[in-house]
C-alpha cells in the first residue's frame, strides 16, 4: 500500500513551489487510494481554485469538510471559490463560519472584506478590512483593499493614503503602487500613474493587471507606440520565464498584431513546451491570421495538455466554429458549460453551434422573444417627463467623458466611454436612473420563470448586485460589433439621447440594438439578427448576457447615448 502522507508531503512541497498540475497529480494519487481523504481533497480543492476551476474547487473542498466540518482553514477557502464563481452569500458564510471558530482570523476577515466590497455593502467591507488590521498587524494587502472600497465610493484622497499607508509598511508591495496609479490617473495625474504603475511591472514582472492597467493608462493619454513597452522589458529581464513572453503575447493580440503575437508565444513555447496557456494563445493568434489548420493543431495541443480546462475548450472550438466544424465545437463546449456554468464566452459558442446544427437544444437557451426585455422607465420625481430627465442626465454624463480614444478591449468604434462602474456609488441623476434600472430588473427578474437546470434561469433567485455600468456615445458612422458579456448573468442598456432618423434608416435598423448575429467570422444564413428593438429616449432593454448582441452602425449627423450595465 503507498505511503500517503509522503505522497502528500510532496504534493504539498510541488505545491509550494508553484508546480500546481503536479501537485494536482499527487493528491488524485492520495484519493486514489483513500476517496474521501480530507487533506487531500482540501489541497486538490486549492490547487483547483488556483488554476481557474472554481466549480471543481467548491466539490473537493466540501467533500473535505463533510469529513471536517469545523476546520477553519477549510471553510475560508471554500469561501475563496465561491467568492471566484460570484456566489458571494455563500462565500460570506463560510468566512463568518470560519470566524465563529477562530475570531481574530485575519485572512478570514480581509476575504469577508472582499466578498462584501463585490457585494456593494461598503460600510460592512471597511468595518471587515478595518477589524482585518487590528487583528493581523499593518497588512499591506488589507490596506490595499481597504484603499479600493474607499476608491469605489469615490473618496480619491482617502484611497490613496491607504495605498500610500500600504507603500510605507512595505515600499515594495507592488499591488499599492498599481492601485496607487489607476487613482492617480482618475485624478488627472497621467504621468505621476504612469510612474506608478511603472515601478509596480517593475516590482512585479508578471502582475498582467498592473501591465494591462498601465497599458491602459498609455491608451487614453494617446501614447500608442508605449503600449506594450513594459510587456517587453519584463521578457528582457525575465527571458527564462515563459509566462513574460506569453503576456506579450496576449497583450500583441488583444491590439491585432497577430505576427508578433505568434512570435511571442513561440519564445514562450521555447522556455516551456509543455505549458497549454502558450499554445492556446498560440492558437489564437495563428487563427486570426486565417491559418487555421495550424491553429487548429495548436489548440489540440493545448487541450492535450489540460483537457479539463473550459477556458482552452473556448478557444479551441471558436477556432472550430471559425472552420465550419460545428459538431467538433458542440462536443468541446458541452462539458466546459458544466464546468463553468456561468462562463458567457461557452454559452455564447455553444449556440452558434446548436444553430449550425439545428439543435433541439437551442430553444432552451436562447428565446429572444421572452428573456429580452424592454420598457420605459418611469417618470422620475421632479421631471416632467422621460424627455426633460435624459436631457439633464446626458449634460450630467457628458462631463465625464474624459478620454479621447474608445476602450481599449471592446468592440465600440466611433464613440467614447466613461470610466469605471457608474452605478458603484452612483451620485446625482446616475443613482436615480440606477433605482429606475433596477426597478426595471427586479421586475423582470421576477416575472421569470424557476428552472434549476436552464443556464440563464437557474440564478434567477440570487441576490443581485450591478458589476459594471458604463455611459457610451456614439457619433454617426458609429457602431459596436456583435459581442457578450463575461462579467454580467443579465445585462441591458439604456438610451439617453438618440439621433433623429429618417425611415430609411429605420427600415434599415441603422443604431438598433440587434441580438442573435454573432461577430462576423461566425455569422452565416443561420447565425443572423433574431431581433432588432429601436433606441428610444427613455427605454431600457434587458437581456442574458450570453446572448450576442451589437449596435447597427448609423450614418449622418446625430448623437446617440446610452448606459450600458451588467448584473450578477
Amino acid at each position: 500500500m503507498p505511503d500517503l502522507s509522503a505522497m502528500l508531503a510532496q504534493g504539498m512541497r510541488r505545491h509550494g513551489a508553484g508546480e500546481l498540475d503536479a501537485a494536482a497529480a499527487l493528491y488524485r494519487q492520495v484519493l486514489a487510494t483513500q476517496p474521501q481523504h480530507p487533506d487531500a481533497n482540501h489541497l486538490l480543492g486549492v490547487a483547483a481554485h488556483q488554476r481557474g476551476r472554481h466549480q471543481q474547487a467548491v466539490e473537493h473542498i466540501e467533500r473535505a469538510l463533510a469529513q471536517r466540518p469545523g476546520n477553519a482553514d477549510y471553510l475560508n477557502n471554500l469561501g475563496e471559490a465561491y467568492r471566484a464563481l460570484r456566489r458571494f452569500e455563500q462565500a460570506m458564510d463560510c468566512y463568518r463560519r470560519a470566524l465563529a471558530i477562530r475570531p481574530a482570523d485575519a485572512n478570514a476577515l480581509n476575504n469577508l472584506g472582499l466578498a462584501l466590497h463585490h457585494s456593494h455593502r461598503f460600510d460592512d467591507a471597511q468595518r471587515a478590512f478595518s477589524d482585518a488590521l487590528h487583528a493581523g498587524g499593518d497588512d499591506p494587502e488589507v490596506h490595499v483593499n481597504l484603499g479600493n472600497v474607499r476608491r469605489d465610493r469615490g473618496d480619491l484622497p482617502a484611497a490613496l493614503a491607504c495605498y500610500r499607508q500600504a507603500i510605507a509598511s512595505a515600499p515594495r508591495h507592488a499591488p499599492a503602487h498599481a492601485w496607487l496609479g489607476v487613482t492617480l490617473y482618475e485624478m488627472g495625474q497621467g504621468d505621476s500613474a504612469v510612474q506608478a504603475l511603472t515601478l509596480a511591472t517593475e516590482l512585479a514582472p508578471l502582475d498582467l493587471e498592473a501591465h494591462n492597467n498601465l497599458k491602459r493608462v498609455y491608451w487614453n493619454l494617446d501614447r500608442r507606440d508605449r503600449l506594450h513597452d513594459s510587456f517587453r522589458r519584463a521578457c528582457e529581464r525575465l527571458p527564462q520565464v515563459a509566462d513574460t513572453h506569453l503576456n506579450l503575447a496576449e497583450s500583441l493580440l488583444l491590439n491585432h498584431a497577430c505576427a508578433e503575437a505568434v512570435d511571442a508565444a513561440r519564445r514562450g513555447l521555447a522556455v516551456s513546451p509543455d505549458s497549454a496557456r502558450g499554445h492556446g494563445l498560440l492558437g489564437r493568434a495563428l487563427g486570426a491570421m486565417g491559418r487555421l489548420d495550424e491553429s487548429l493543431a495548436a489548440h489540440r495541443r493545448a487541450l492535450a495538455l489540460d483537457p479539463d480546462d473550459p477556458l482552452l475548450r473556448e478557444e479551441h472550438a471558436s477556432a472550430l466554429l471559425s472552420a465550419q466544424r460545428f459538431e467538433q465545437a458542440r462536443e468541446l463546449l458541452l462539458p466546459a458549460l458544466a464546468a463553468a456554468p456561468r462562463r458567457s464566452g461557452i454559452l455564447a459558442r455553444l449556440t452558434i453551434a446548436m444553430t449550425e446544427l439545428d439543435d433541439p437544444r437551442l430553444a432552451s437557451l436562447v428565446d429572444y422573444r421572452h428573456y429580452v426585455h424592454a420598457r420605459l422607465i418611469d417618470v422620475p420625481e421632479g421631471f416632467a417627463d422621460l424627455d426633460s430627465f435624459n436631457a439633464a442626465l446626458h449634460e450630467e454624463l457628458a462631463a465625464q467623458h474624459v478620454t479621447p480614444n474608445h476602450p481599449l478591449e471592446q468592440t465600440m468604434r466611433g464613440g467614447t466611454q466613461t470610466l469605471n462602474n457608474l452605478f458603484q456609488n452612483p451620485r446625482g441623476l446616475v443613482a436615480v436612473l440606477e433605482r429606475q434600472i433596477r426597478k426595471v430588473a427586479d421586475e423582470f427578474v421576477a416575472s421569470l420563470p424557476r428552472d434549476p437546470d436552464h443556464p440563464f434561469l437557474r440564478f434567477a433567485g440570487a441576490q443581485r448586485v450591478f458589476s459594471g455600468a458604463w455611459s457610451t456615445i456614439l457619433r454617426g458612422g458609429g457602431y459596436d460589433g456583435s459581442h457578450i458579456h463575461n462579467e454580467g448573468w443579465l445585462s441591458g442598456t439604456y438610451y439617453v439621447r438618440v439621433p433623429e432618423f429618417t425611415p430609411r434608416q429605420l427600415a434599415a435598423g441603422e443604431g438598433h440594438i440587434q441580438f442573435g448575429e454573432p461577430p462576423a467570422r461566425f455569422a452565416s444564413a443561420r447565425n443572423a439578427s433574431q431581433r432588432l428593438i429601436a433606441p428610444q429616449v427613455g427605454l431600457a432593454v434587458l437581456f442574458p448576457s450570453y446572448y450576442w448582441h451589437g449596435v447597427r452602425r448609423f450614418d449622418g449627423g446625430g448623437l446617440r447615448h446610452s448606459v450600458s450595465y451588467d448584473i450578477v
